[in-house]
């Protein structure tokens, strides 16, 4: 079974605003799933890329958010009405690690943050799914 259908129907979707403010919401909603540091560093990480692509680049009008804790992990969605990109086939060229600027920098620690991620276009929304397992505990969030 594809993680799309194993979490999409439990995921308690929120909109949020298309702001960076929004990273707030999204820290204290997964900070009350789990108190392993580890777990919500990787969360906040790859939330605070995705989210900051959405509301520089991705032309947005709606944002939302979902979370959710089981024996498998932590489950995450974002899904937002702009313009479609699948961050999941993003391939980032090698670049100088000290080059920042030129961007996909993000996208590319991301894809080695996440344990398993998807994407889909969805009713002209762009969705993604993330999954996050803690490491040296098999799959417990």
């Amino acid at each position: 079974m594809m993680m799309t259908e194993m979490i999409c129907a439990d995921l308690s979707w929120k909109e949020i605003s298309v702001s960076l403010s929004s990273l707030d919401i999204v820290k204290s909603d997964i900070s009350a799933l789990t108190d392993n540091i580890g777990i919500i560093k990787k969360a906040v990480l790859v939330c605070d890329e995705l989210i900051t692509n959405i509301v520089l680049y991705s032309g947005a009008e709606n944002m939302g958010f979902a979370c959710m804790r089981s024996d498998h992990g932590l489950f995450i969605g974002l899904y937002d009405d702009g313009v479609p990109f699948d961050p999941t086939t993003y391939e980032n060229e090698e670049k100088d690690p000290l080059d920042l600027d030129s961007g996909g920098m993000g996208i590319a620690i991301s894809v080695q943050t996440v344990s398993e991620w998807q994407y889909q276009r969805t009713n002209g929304r762009n969705i993604i799914l993330l999954k996050i397992c803690c490491q040296g505990e098999g799959h417990e969030a």
